[in-house]
């Protein structure tokens, strides 16, 4: 516990956590419900955040980092690697999107305003819970990396069934869990890997894929034309 009081990575984890709170403001006044629940998840996100992000900074801190220091070597490499798993990731949640949509009423972002709203949550917050937060806590009661590993990809299935656990039958569950570990799976593993960033730009990229649903109809009405 000593670790989570340390003054230098609550430099970094107060106003990084309390940054990332205020960009969800808009995505809790619109859609977090009535007035009292809004300004309850208003006033308790900041300090949820500032306390996991705490946790990952004293827990994991050859995991926290931005990808390698300037100047390494394999600075250039990591991103490359990076961005070519990220758009692999994109290319592949867009192809699962196209069967799911056959069986489920995915959500999706309707209009541009909506994508950036949900944007600041999907690309920064629930990464920081289910992937650094899940990992940082898991390797400190566990002890282990690949058990962390495994809760990360455990958290990922838990909320798929909270999500979609009622509304589909056995196959696409099953079908939903599996494509959920690997999801788990991609992003604990990114985290290991290259830090933060690793997660972070993979649920970028991936939401990223409703601004190509939302830019589609447009752009087959400016070929129509």
């Amino acid at each position: 516990m000593r670790r989570l009081r340390q003054p230098h990575l609550l430099a970094v984890s107060v106003p990084v956590g309390a940054a990332m709170a205020l960009a969800c403001v808009p995505l809790i006044l619109v859609e977090g419900g009535a007035a009292p629940g809004r300004w309850l998840q208003v006033a308790a996100l900041p300090p949820l955040c500032v306390l996991i992000l705490q946790a990952v900074l004293a827990w994991t801190p050859d995991q926290a980092r931005w990808l390698p220091a300037a100047g390494q070597p394999s600075l250039a490499r990591g991103w490359l690697e990076l961005a070519l798993l990220a758009l692999g990731v994109g290319a592949f949640r867009l192809l699962t999107d196209h069967w799911l949509q056959r069986v489920l009423v995915l959500p999706t972002a309707t209009d541009w305003r909506e994508f950036a709203r949900m944007l600041p949550f999907t690309g920064l917050v629930q990464p920081l819970f289910l992937v650094l937060g899940v990992y940082a806590f898991a390797l400190r009661l566990g002890g282990h990396p690949r058990l962390a590993l495994v809760a990360v990809l455990v958290a990922h299935q838990a909320i798929v069934v909270l999500q979609f656990g009622l509304l589909a039958d056995s196959l696409v569950q099953a079908a939903l869990l599996v494509l959920a570990g690997v999801q788990g799976l991609l992003m604990g593993g990114a985290y290991r890997r290259y830090g933060p960033a690793g997660p972070v730009a993979l649920s970028i990229i991936g939401f990223g894929r409703h601004a190509l649903y939302l830019a589609l109809p447009v752009l087959r009405g400016g070929a129509l034309n």
